[in-house]
C-alpha cells in the first residue's frame, strides 16, 4: 500500500489539530471494529502501534514544557540568590516605580506589610520582654581596645548601642580621604566607572541614582553646599574601598558576618540641621566618622519607644558607633560647616535571647 500524500489543508494544521483528527479517525475505526464483532482487547491490540506514537508525541511534548518550566524557575532562582543580579532588579523596579508614581500613587500598597490582613500573624514583633534590654540605658558608651568576645556579649547580643573611639587608628581611610580624593577614585578607578549604586539620596534633585553626576558637579563647582549619601551595592564596587578600612573593624566578632556592599555620607558646608535616617537590610550596622563631625539620635522601634529613652551624642572624626537595627532606628544629622565623610557597613548575626 502506497503512503498517502497529505493535503494543503491538513500540512497547514498545528500539532494539536493533526493529533485531534488522528484520535477522531482512530475513534471511528474503534466503533467500526465493535460493529463487526471484534472484542475490545483485540481492537486494542490492533491499534496500539497508533496510539504509542501519539502517547510519544504527546509525553515529548509534555516534558518540553517541563524542562522550559525548570529552566525558567532556575533563572528566577539564580536572579535572586546573585545578589548583583538582585540589587540591579531592584535598582531598574524602583525606578520604575517612581516613573509611575505620578500616573498611581502605589505608596499606600508598599507601605502596608500585607496585601490580605491576616488577623492571626504576629510577625518578628518587638515585645516587651525586648523592651527590657534597653529601658536602663542612658546614653551611649564610648570605648577602647575592647575584645570581640566583650563586644559579643556586652553590646551585641544584647543590642546595646557602643562607641569604638580607637578602631581607626590604622586605617589607611584615616590620611586618604577627602572630598577630592573620592571624586578623583570614581572618575579612575576601572570599578567604580562602571559600577552600579544604590539608594542614592541628595539634597539636590539630579537624576535618579546620579551618584557620578553629583560628584562632577562638586568637582566642576556648581555645588558649593551639599549632603548626599550613598551605597556601593556592587561587590566589586564595595571591595575597591574595604581596603581603606582593613576589610573590617577590629572589634567585629566571627559571628557577624559583614555585607558585600558599603555606604558613603559625605557634604560640605550644609548646616541645614535634620536628622536623616541611615539604614541597610542587616542585623547591624557600623557606622564611622571619617572626617567631619556628626550629631547621633538614635530610637527604638515600637513598641520600645514608650520604653526605652531617645540617646543622643555627637560623633568625631576616628570613631564608629556600632548599633542593632532590630532594636533600633537611626538617625544622623550633619551640621559642618566644613567637610564631613562617614562610610558605613551592615552585618547580619544569628540572634540568641541575651541573659
Amino acid at each position: 500500500m502506497g503512503e498517502e500524500k497529505l493535503t494543503e489543508e491538513e500540512k497547514k494544521m498545528s500539532m494539536d489539530e493533526r493529533l485531534d483528527k488522528i484520535n477522531n479517525e482512530i475513534y471511528l475505526l474503534y466503533k467500526m471494529c465493535l460493529d463487526n464483532g471484534y472484542k475490545p482487547k483485540e481492537i486494542e491490540q490492533f491499534a496500539q502501534p497508533i496510539l504509542s506514537s501519539v502517547t510519544e508525541a504527546r509525553r515529548r511534548r509534555y516534558m518540553k514544557r517541563m524542562l522550559f518550566g525548570a529552566v525558567v524557575l532556575a533563572l528566577i532562582a539564580c536572579f535572586i540568590y546573585y545578589e548583583p543580579v538582585y540589587r540591579g532588579i531592584q535598582f531598574y523596579f524602583r525606578v520604575g516605580l517612581m516613573n509611575l508614581l505620578p500616573y498611581w500613587n502605589w505608596s499606600k500598597l508598599y507601605n502596608r506589610e500585607c496585601l490580605v490582613d491576616n488577623p492571626f500573624y504576629e510577625g518578628d514583633k518587638l515585645t516587651e520582654e525586648d523592651c527590657k534590654l534597653c529601658a536602663n540605658l542612658t546614653d551611649i558608651p564610648r570605648l577602647q581596645n575592647v575584645s570581640e568576645a566583650d563586644m559579643a556579649d556586652k553590646y551585641i547580643t544584647p543590642e546595646v548601642p557602643v562607641i569604638i573611639t580607637d578602631a581607626m587608628e590604622n586605617w589607611p581611610a584615616r590620611d586618604l580621604f577627602s572630598l577630592e580624593w573620592l571624586i578623583e577614585q570614581y572618575e579612575n578607578v576601572p570599578q567604580l566607572k562602571k559600577g552600579r549604586y544604590c539608594d542614592y539620596y541628595s539634597n539636590y534633585k539630579l537624576k535618579l541614582g546620579s551618584v557620578k553626576i553629583f560628584l562632577k558637579a562638586i568637582a566642576t563647582g556648581k555645588l558649593k553646599k551639599f549632603y548626599a549619601r550613598w551605597e556601593n551595592c556592587d561587590k566589586a564596587t564595595a571591595k575597591v574601598f574595604r581596603e581603606y578600612y582593613n576589610n573590617r573593624p577590629y572589634f567585629l566578632p566571627p559571628m557577624v558576618e559583614q555585607a558585600d556592599s558599603n555606604m558613603f555620607v559625605i557634604s560640605s558646608n550644609y548646616t541645614q540641621g535634620k536628622y536623616k535616617p541611615i539604614y541597610t537590610d542587616s542585623s547591624l550596622i557600623w557606622y564611622a566618622q571619617i572626617k567631619g563631625a556628626a550629631e547621633i539620635r538614635i530610637k527604638a522601634y515600637s513598641p520600645c519607644n514608650a520604653t526605652c529613652p531617645e540617646l543622643k551624642t555627637t560623633l568625631h572624626p576616628g570613631e564608629i558607633l556600632v548599633v542593632s537595627q532590630m532594636l533600633w532606628m537611626l538617625d544622623v544629622m550633619v551640621n559642618d560647616p566644613g567637610e564631613s565623610i562617614a562610610i558605613a557597613a551592615g552585618g547580619k548575626y544569628d540572634t540568641v535571647p541575651a541573659t
